[in-house]
């Protein structure tokens, strides 16, 4: 039965010839449309109480089959492909690519009558109403992107596994990973008084981790949805494990000081009038956790697009402020400021 509730059969005539009568066993091997699998994961995290201790993450590697070929699939052995018979094995072709100005269009001529000859249209020989022939279209190239780059992997499902034709997800476990994860905790206090888990897991199974949905949970309670995407061997990925309720930040409003100083001129010059903005920041971050841990902590300082306004940071001592090109260029590959450490344990830059 297909998935429109069609009945649907299949006739073989199969042929044998040997050399006496006796029994024989068969087997049929064929191919069907209409089945295909998507991989999932959950990212499970636990956190060490000792700083010193690695952190782990068992990444559950599932996928989920879903097949309408009108055969249930009862107690059967699954081997999942990461081939894509649908992308062809042949190397497309490139065509040209051609341009030209647009065609003008044709100038119409005017317009003729015929004389009187009798009914018109009835001499063979009579005029008729000129008419120009309509300019070709111009055919548009529209842009086509095809995600490519995946391995041709065969995955086998440990066990027996029910895949009933109807429609529906069937979530079989391909394997649970269990890797080690370097841990970050981020801070933007500014935008949101949180600090945020980040963790860099490195793929030291033999698996490939295709792209694919991941449920994140955090000491067995569920955090968020991320994303995984195309990860070799001993290729890494980032995940956020979601706001670690144990540290607590604490983000008041700035305090702001404005005064305002007069500088003498030359000679017969009008006095200089300035003004300074003084504004003092505090961030303040409680560890509830029997353990210590580095929290990088995300803030900024106003820069000047403007040469009469000038930036200057008096505390922590001896850091500068970035010059920001008013351009409005890429500065990614702008040289970060080295770390100045301010105390124990407590770096700026």
């Amino acid at each position: 039965m297909d998935s429109r509730g069609r009945q649907r059969g299949t006739a073989i005539t199969v042929t044998v010839l040997a050399e006496s009568d006796g029994s024989a066993e068969l087997m049929l091997t064929y191919v069907v449309s209409d089945a295909s699998w998507t991989p999932l994961y959950d990212v499970r995290a636990s956190i060490s109480e000792s700083s010193k201790s690695a952190s782990n993450i068992a990444l559950h590697y599932r996928a989920s089959i879903t097949q309408t070929t009108g055969e249930n699939w009862p107690d059967v052995a699954l081997s999942l492909s990461t081939a894509s018979p649908q992308l062809g094995s042949s190397v497309p072709t490139l065509s040209p690519w051609r341009i030209g100005f647009p065609v003008p269009p044709a100038i119409q001529p005017p317009k003729l009558h015929s004389a009187p000859m009798g009914r018109p249209g009835a001499h063979p020989m009579g005029w008729a109403s000129g008419c120009a022939l309509p300019a070709a279209a111009m055919t548009v190239r529209h842009a086509q992107v095809a995600s490519t780059g995946l391995l041709n992997t065969t995955f086998g499902i440990p066990g027996r596994s029910d895949i009933p034709s109807d429609q529906g997800s069937h979530k079989v476990v391909i394997t649970v990973l269990d890797l080690k994860a370097d841990l970050e905790w981020v801070c933007v206090p500014r935008e949101k008084e949180s600090v945020f888990l980040m963790c860099k897991v490195v793929n030291s199974s033999e698996f490939t981790l295709l792209p694919g949905k991941a449920s994140v949970f955090m000491d067995d309670n569920f955090v968020s949805k991320s994303q995984i995407e195309h990860v070799s061997p001993n290729e890494s990925f980032k995940t956020s494990l979601g706001v670690d309720s144990s540290l607590r930040v604490t983000y008041p409003t700035a305090k702001t000081l404005n005064r305002k100083t007069a500088q003498s001129g030359f000679l017969f010059m009008a006095k200089e009038e300035q003004s300074v903005s003084a504004q003092s920041q505090r961030i303040t971050i409680r560890n509830t956790r029997p353990a210590s841990v580095s929290v990088r902590v995300l803030d900024h300082v106003p820069v000047s697009t403007d040469a009469g306004l000038k930036v200057n940071v008096f505390s922590p001592n001896g850091l500068e402020v970035a010059a920001v090109s008013t351009g409005g260029g890429d500065e990614s590959g702008r040289k970060e400021n080295p770390w100045k450490e301010i105390q124990k344990g407590v770096k700026a830059r």
